[in-house]
């Protein structure tokens, strides 16, 4: 059977969407003209900013530090310690101190204590321990600075299995999205608490702070810098492009930065440092995203902010041939910066790298390696359950969040409460939708157009059965577009098969297949079929053999980046469709809700259909698909009953976040509702969940699955409806033991 609409596959929309989308903020962003206006822009951009941060605690807790041991080598120590970031969260650290620890002159007569530097590490596999992170530390810290390398949140000795290198990207850091905490907004808290550590040293001078890093280490410097005034001079080495180069282009989640190209670009936030002094330190052999090209336009719209308050020298911008990372040459320059703006020493200009040997990375651990009775050695050695991993910060939180839910007393609340979900969900989760434009559907015959390009518009336009008919060419005895024969409809029965394409938004091309019986009364009951391998796997389904030997006209859709229109570019590690949601959030509109509006739009078409009871709209989406079914129908009434098959069943994820797909991970979802809130909002409508799977993507038994919707079906008795919720073990065809199938 071939159910192909386009010639060939339409690989390029999604990334190019993306793309278009992205730049189309571009025309929006003006700098200020004069100061007045800049501290209002700059007010603006804050505050959009730290929305893009995700939650931070209402209150700061104790920072509560721990000593954990001491290296004493020859002109400095260094320090194994944790402290407190929020509740019963620790971060790993080391502090390298020089000794004796007050040298006045050190400071450019600037008050006691000696500068401080925040280093951050990137993506480097021993993170704060790797020998390439500690040879900026030992190059410092003999120069005359204290510093503190930190851990970031789901690195080094705070990844899931301790003493096991982890990368903290990909499902893991999209993971925390539902909780509305974002792993980039939980490194920067993280690094400002790490500054109010650094600050609380009696041998640091808490005005003479500085930050520096590289790639990954080089965002997180960029971001405190621009967040946390305190630092005085920040250095990010490798990573400065620009947002548009990061669209629909390969970065980690935690240099993602939620809905952040709707209000900024990167030199925006950049020039958030201003008037504080910044060195860009870029290479360039680097890829197209961290291009000294790229970086340039950046520093230049910095620049221009910067020249506004008369302070140009304060900002510099360094190509280094070299290829990415953080080498000697970078180093240095990154020492006459801080020398010149912390020491008043020199003129800015590279100072030589003291010699120095890196230290055995695990003598650097907070908790190293400890011998077990049986021999060998145990990697993380006895690291306490206060060093929280990612999942296990993401489940706690997750789990406080759900806690809060309350169950309506009353019909009319439940309608208060249900309509401030569809608010939040629509505007907060989603994004907010895209105006409708006309739908343009066309009928296509073998991939091509039809010889009369009939458009359906769906304000103006409603074929006749009469029309369709004779419009069609298609049977199911017709060789070219034939079906086979299926278990559940007699290959004696004659078809109609049109082949359709629909615009969702400009952009986006949504190609359909439309099945029916050629005979029979119309209009007839329409089930509307979604698959995450497309519309192809969704018409394979044996229920959809059922529904069509029922009498439905049935259409299955090719969602954005499905069937017909995958991104074959798309997939990272255990991500699928990695680069697509990631540059999704950046434009503010997780890919969820993208295919929820893709569902609205082929509702659109199909009550446009006369041959369509647009009362008696079945919609069934399989795998992560159900979930664009179910958000669907809860935000739009036309679906008559819901189904969802092998679905996540919650995003409260106990186990990792496995075989799904990234592009569900909706932020902040569950501050507002979780899977079961979302299904009671279809009420007092039908819907059945089949079969639901865990985070990890495992079946979950049935009584697990009963269990987690009892609040929804609370919701339904207390509506008068009970029977029109149903958490069935399977469906056996017929569907007779399914009543809301019959």
């Amino acid at each position: 059977m071939n159910f192909s609409v386009f010639p060939e596959p339409f690989e390029r929309m999604v990334p190019d969407f993306l793309k278009n989308v992205g730049r189309s903020y571009h025309q929006k962003y003006a700098l200020p003209q004069d100061k007045a206006e800049w501290l209002r822009w700059r007010h603006e951009l804050r505050e959009n900013f730290r929305k893009s941060l995700g939650e931070f605690p209402e209150e700061k807790c104790p920072l509560a530090p721990e000593l954990l041991g001491v290296l004493e080598r020859e002109g400095y120590r260094i320090e194994r310690l944790i402290f407190q970031s929020r509740p019963d969260v620790y971060v790993t650290a080391n502090i390298y101190m020089p000794t004796p620890p007050f040298s006045p002159p050190s400071t450019g007569g600037k008050g006691e204590g000696l500068p401080g530097v925040l280093v951050v590490h990137g993506h480097w596999a021993q993170a704060r321990v790797d020998p390439a992170v500690q040879a900026r530390c030992l190059g410092l810290v003999k120069l005359g600075y204290v510093v503190l390398a930190v851990d970031a949140f789901g690195s080094g000795e705070r990844g899931t299995t301790p003493g096991v290198a982890e990368y903290h990207g990909s499902l893991l850091g999209a993971g925390l999205w539902p909780v509305g905490t974002p792993l980039l907004g939980l490194q920067v808290y993280d690094n400002i608490r790490a500054l109010d550590y650094l600050c609380s040293r009696p041998e640091v001078n808490a005005s003479l702070i500085g930050c520096t890093g590289a790639s990954g280490g080089g965002n997180q410097t960029m971001y405190i810098t621009a967040f946390d005034e305190r630092i005085k001079v920040g250095i990010p080495v490798c990573s400065v492009g620009t947002f548009d180069a990061y669209i629909a282009a390969r970065n980690c989640v935690c240099e993602t930065l939620y809905r952040g190209i709707t209000y900024a670009e990167e030199g925006d936030l950049l020039a958030l440092v201003a008037p504080r002094a910044l060195m860009v330190i870029n290479a360039t052999q680097d890829s197209h995203v961290f291009s000294v090209g790229e970086a340039l336009k950046s520093v230049e719209t910095a620049k221009f902010v910067y020249r506004l308050l008369d302070v140009e020298k304060n900002i510099k911008l360094v190509a280094v041939e070299s290829g990415h990372g953080y080498n000697q040459t970078m180093r240095e320059a990154m020492y006459g910066w801080f020398n010149f703006w912390l020491k008043d020493i020199g003129g800015g200009s590279p100072v030589a790298e003291p010699s120095s040997e890196p230290e055995d990375p695990g003598h650097l651990k907070c908790f190293p390696p400890i011998p077990p009775v049986d021999g060998g050695e145990r990697e993380g050695g006895n690291r306490p359950a206060k060093v929280v991993p990612i999942v296990e910060f993401a489940y706690r939180r997750a789990r406080e969040l759900t806690a809060k839910y309350t169950l309506p007393n009353t019909q009319q609340e439940w309608l208060a409460q249900r309509q401030t979900l569809r608010n939040a969900i629509i505007e907060e989760v989603f994004g907010g939708f895209p105006a409708k434009t006309p739908l343009e559907a066309e009928r296509r015959e073998e991939g091509k157009m039809a010889r009369w390009r009939k458009r359906l518009m769906i304000d103006d336009c409603r074929l006749s059965i009469e029309e369709q008919a004779l419009n069609q060419q298609s049977t199911i005895n017709n060789q070219q577009s034939s079906l086979p024969p299926c278990p559940l409809a007699s290959s004696e029965e004659h078809l109609l098969m049109e082949k359709v394409v629909f615009t969702s938004e400009p952009g986006i091309s949504i190609p359909a297949v439309v099945l029916r019986k050629r005979d029979g009364d119309f209009p007839k009951p329409a089930s509307l079929f979604l698959h995450p391998e497309g519309k192809a796997a969704a018409l394979s389904t044996p229920l959809a053999g059922e529904l069509l030997r029922q009498g439905q006209v049935l259409m299955a859709i090719d969602l954005r980046n499905t069937g017909e229109t995958k991104w074959t570019g798309d997939a990272m590690g255990d991500a699928k469709d990695h680069d697509s949601a990631r540059a999704s959030i950046w434009i503010g509109r997780p890919v969820l809700g993208q295919w929820v509006w893709d569902v609205i739009r082929a509702l659109d078409y199909l009550v446009s259909r006369v041959d369509v009871d647009a009362k008696s709209i079945f919609c069934v989406g399989y795998k992560e698909t159900g979930l664009a079914a179910l958000f669907a129908a809860a935000l739009d009434e036309r679906i008559a009953l819901v189904l969802t098959q092998e679905a996540l069943y919650t995003y409260v994820a106990k186990p990792p976040f496995q075989n799904q797909p990234m592009g569900v991970m909706l932020p902040g979802i569950l501050q507002y509702a979780d899977l079961p809130q979302i299904a009671a909002m279809v009420a007092p409508r039908r819907a059945c969940i089949v079969n639901g799977v865990s985070s990890d993507g495992m079946p979950v038994s049935q009584e697990v699955l009963t269990s987690a919707y009892q609040w929804t079906e609370s919701v339904y008795r207390l509506l008068g409806v009970k029977e029109n919720f149903q958490c069935p073990a399977g469906i056996s065809l017929p569907c007779k033991d399914i009543p809301l199938l019959e």
